[in-house]
Protein backbone atom coordinates (compact mmCIF):
# COMPACT_ATOMS: atom_id res chain seq x y z
CA UNK A 1 0.00 0.00 0.00
CA UNK A 2 1.56 3.20 -1.00
CA UNK A 3 0.83 6.46 1.18
CA UNK A 4 1.32 10.74 0.73
CA UNK A 5 3.35 12.34 2.59
CA UNK A 6 1.61 14.16 5.50
CA UNK A 7 2.37 16.94 7.96
CA UNK A 8 1.90 14.89 11.60
CA UNK A 9 -0.77 12.95 9.97
CA UNK A 10 -4.03 12.34 11.21
CA UNK A 11 -5.22 9.51 13.34
CA UNK A 12 -7.23 7.54 9.94
CA UNK A 13 -3.48 7.82 8.41
CA UNK A 14 -1.36 6.57 11.21
CA UNK A 15 -4.11 3.61 11.87
CA UNK A 16 -3.69 2.58 8.38
CA UNK A 17 -0.16 2.54 8.07
CA UNK A 18 -0.31 0.53 11.51
CA UNK A 19 -2.18 -1.87 9.84
CA UNK A 20 0.33 -2.37 6.43
CA UNK A 21 2.81 -2.01 8.84
CA UNK A 22 4.93 0.16 6.58
CA UNK A 23 4.78 3.35 5.14
CA UNK A 24 5.56 3.38 1.67
CA UNK A 25 5.85 7.65 0.82
CA UNK A 26 4.67 8.08 -3.31
CA UNK A 27 7.70 10.41 -3.50
CA UNK A 28 6.66 11.16 -7.27
CA UNK A 29 2.48 11.32 -6.77
CA UNK A 30 1.39 14.62 -8.34
CA UNK A 31 1.09 16.95 -5.47
CA UNK A 32 -2.57 17.69 -4.60
CA UNK A 33 -3.07 21.17 -2.85
CA UNK A 34 -5.76 21.70 0.12
CA UNK A 35 -5.21 17.83 1.29
CA UNK A 36 -2.73 16.92 4.52
CA UNK A 37 -0.11 16.79 2.86
CA UNK A 38 0.67 20.05 4.47
CA UNK A 39 -2.08 20.48 6.26
CA UNK A 40 -2.94 19.67 9.94
CA UNK A 41 -5.62 20.19 12.44
CA UNK A 42 -5.27 20.71 16.41
CA UNK A 43 -8.04 21.57 18.73
CA UNK A 44 -7.87 25.17 19.64
CA UNK A 45 -10.01 26.84 22.45
CA UNK A 46 -12.19 27.65 19.61
CA UNK A 47 -12.84 24.68 17.76
CA UNK A 48 -10.68 22.76 14.98
CA UNK A 49 -7.86 24.82 13.32
CA UNK A 50 -6.20 24.03 10.24
CA UNK A 51 -2.60 25.11 10.33
CA UNK A 52 -0.63 25.20 6.82
CA UNK A 53 2.34 24.79 5.52
CA UNK A 54 2.85 27.69 2.78
CA UNK A 55 4.90 25.59 -0.27
CA UNK A 56 5.94 26.99 -3.70
CA UNK A 57 5.18 24.60 -6.30
CA UNK A 58 7.39 24.98 -9.39
CA UNK A 59 5.90 23.23 -11.92
CA UNK A 60 2.52 24.51 -11.16
CA UNK A 61 -0.57 21.64 -10.66
CA UNK A 62 1.89 19.37 -12.23
CA UNK A 63 4.29 19.50 -9.30
CA UNK A 64 5.21 16.15 -8.13
CA UNK A 65 5.23 16.02 -4.34
CA UNK A 66 9.08 15.22 -4.46
CA UNK A 67 9.01 19.33 -5.70
CA UNK A 68 7.21 20.68 -3.70
CA UNK A 69 9.74 23.00 -1.24
CA UNK A 70 8.53 24.62 1.61
CA UNK A 71 8.00 28.78 1.21
CA UNK A 72 9.90 31.02 3.32
CA UNK A 73 8.46 33.73 2.78
CA UNK A 74 6.41 34.19 5.64
CA UNK A 75 7.29 32.83 9.38
CA UNK A 76 4.59 29.87 9.59
CA UNK A 77 6.60 28.10 11.74
CA UNK A 78 6.14 30.78 14.18
CA UNK A 79 2.78 30.71 13.59
CA UNK A 80 2.20 27.34 14.50
CA UNK A 81 4.41 26.91 17.24
CA UNK A 82 1.94 29.68 19.08
CA UNK A 83 -1.40 27.88 17.79
CA UNK A 84 0.17 24.37 18.96
CA UNK A 85 1.23 25.91 22.38
CA UNK A 86 -1.33 27.76 22.87
CA UNK A 87 -4.05 24.50 22.24
CA UNK A 88 -2.27 21.74 24.52
CA UNK A 89 0.29 24.04 26.68
CA UNK A 90 -2.47 22.78 29.88
CA UNK A 91 -2.27 19.25 28.42
CA UNK A 92 -1.04 16.73 30.32
CA UNK A 93 1.90 15.52 27.84
CA UNK A 94 2.78 19.32 26.92
CA UNK A 95 6.09 19.49 29.31
CA UNK A 96 7.14 15.89 28.03
CA UNK A 97 6.86 16.67 24.07
CA UNK A 98 6.60 20.25 23.76
CA UNK A 99 10.06 21.32 23.16
CA UNK A 100 10.29 17.97 20.97
CA UNK A 101 7.33 19.15 18.42
CA UNK A 102 8.81 23.13 18.52
CA UNK A 103 12.28 20.95 17.12
CA UNK A 104 10.28 19.71 14.72
CA UNK A 105 8.62 22.34 13.33
CA UNK A 106 11.44 24.39 13.63
CA UNK A 107 13.85 22.23 11.51
CA UNK A 108 15.65 23.57 8.42
CA UNK A 109 14.51 21.14 5.91
CA UNK A 110 13.48 22.53 2.57
CA UNK A 111 12.00 19.72 0.94
CA UNK A 112 8.38 18.91 2.11
CA UNK A 113 8.51 14.95 2.02
CA UNK A 114 11.46 15.08 3.70
CA UNK A 115 10.34 17.44 6.34
CA UNK A 116 7.56 15.10 6.78
CA UNK A 117 9.53 12.63 6.86
CA UNK A 118 11.56 13.39 10.08
CA UNK A 119 8.07 14.17 11.71
CA UNK A 120 6.68 11.27 10.89
CA UNK A 121 9.96 9.14 12.16
CA UNK A 122 9.90 10.84 15.49
CA UNK A 123 5.89 9.93 15.94
CA UNK A 124 7.00 6.35 15.36
CA UNK A 125 9.79 6.86 17.77
CA UNK A 126 7.61 8.59 20.06
CA UNK A 127 4.60 5.92 20.02
CA UNK A 128 7.29 2.91 19.76
CA UNK A 129 5.36 2.10 16.38
CA UNK A 130 6.77 -1.18 14.64
CA UNK A 131 6.67 0.97 11.00
CA UNK A 132 9.47 1.73 8.87
CA UNK A 133 9.32 4.47 6.07
CA UNK A 134 10.56 3.94 2.35
CA UNK A 135 10.47 6.39 -0.15
CA UNK A 136 8.85 5.00 -3.26
CA UNK A 137 9.59 5.84 -6.80
CA UNK A 138 7.50 3.42 -8.66
CA UNK A 139 4.73 3.37 -6.64
CA UNK A 140 2.09 2.49 -9.39
CA UNK A 141 -1.03 5.54 -10.81
CA UNK A 142 -3.87 5.73 -8.96
CA UNK A 143 -6.68 4.00 -10.79
CA UNK A 144 -9.78 4.40 -8.21
CA UNK A 145 -11.06 6.80 -4.85
CA UNK A 146 -10.49 3.11 -2.58
CA UNK A 147 -6.83 4.15 -3.07
CA UNK A 148 -5.03 4.93 0.57
CA UNK A 149 -3.29 8.16 -1.19
CA UNK A 150 -6.55 9.84 -2.45
CA UNK A 151 -9.05 8.59 0.83
CA UNK A 152 -6.38 9.21 3.50
CA UNK A 153 -6.10 13.22 1.99
CA UNK A 154 -10.07 13.02 2.53
CA UNK A 155 -10.32 15.76 5.02
CA UNK A 156 -14.59 14.87 4.64
CA UNK A 157 -12.66 11.71 5.64
CA UNK A 158 -14.69 10.37 9.13
CA UNK A 159 -13.27 7.24 11.17
CA UNK A 160 -14.24 6.28 14.89
CA UNK A 161 -11.65 7.29 17.45
CA UNK A 162 -12.97 5.86 20.63
CA UNK A 163 -13.06 9.51 22.49
CA UNK A 164 -10.68 10.36 25.24
CA UNK A 165 -10.50 13.53 27.17
CA UNK A 166 -9.01 17.02 24.96
CA UNK A 167 -7.77 20.08 26.44
CA UNK A 168 -10.66 21.74 25.83
CA UNK A 169 -13.51 18.49 26.75
CA UNK A 170 -15.17 20.93 29.49
CA UNK A 171 -16.40 23.12 26.58
CA UNK A 172 -16.06 21.74 23.44
CA UNK A 173 -17.68 17.97 22.10
CA UNK A 174 -15.07 15.49 21.17
CA UNK A 175 -13.29 16.00 17.95
CA UNK A 176 -12.38 12.96 16.14
CA UNK A 177 -9.44 12.10 13.63
CA UNK A 178 -7.54 15.18 14.48
CA UNK A 179 -3.58 15.78 14.05
CA UNK A 180 -1.86 12.73 15.98
CA UNK A 181 -0.50 15.91 17.72
CA UNK A 182 -3.87 16.24 19.65
CA UNK A 183 -3.54 12.62 21.20
CA UNK A 184 -0.08 12.28 21.63
CA UNK A 185 -0.20 15.63 23.82
CA UNK A 186 -3.30 13.90 25.95
CA UNK A 187 -2.83 10.44 26.19
CA UNK A 188 0.92 10.29 26.10
CA UNK A 189 2.15 7.23 24.86
CA UNK A 190 -1.02 5.70 25.39
CA UNK A 191 -1.86 7.10 22.46
CA UNK A 192 -0.27 4.26 20.70
CA UNK A 193 -3.80 2.20 21.37
CA UNK A 194 -5.23 4.67 19.46
CA UNK A 195 -3.80 3.57 16.00
CA UNK A 196 -2.87 -0.18 16.57
CA UNK A 197 -6.31 -1.11 17.67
Amino acid sequence: MYSTTVYFGNIAYWKEQAQVGKICLDYKDVYKKQSFRNRQEILSANGKQALSIPVIRPNGSNTLSKDVRISDAENWQKDHWKAIESAYKHAPYFWYYGDQVKDLIFQEEKSLVEFNKNIQQAIIEFLSLELEITLENDAPNIENMEDPRVFLNDKKNKINTPPYIQVFSDKLTFEPNLSVLDALMNLGPMSRMLIIS
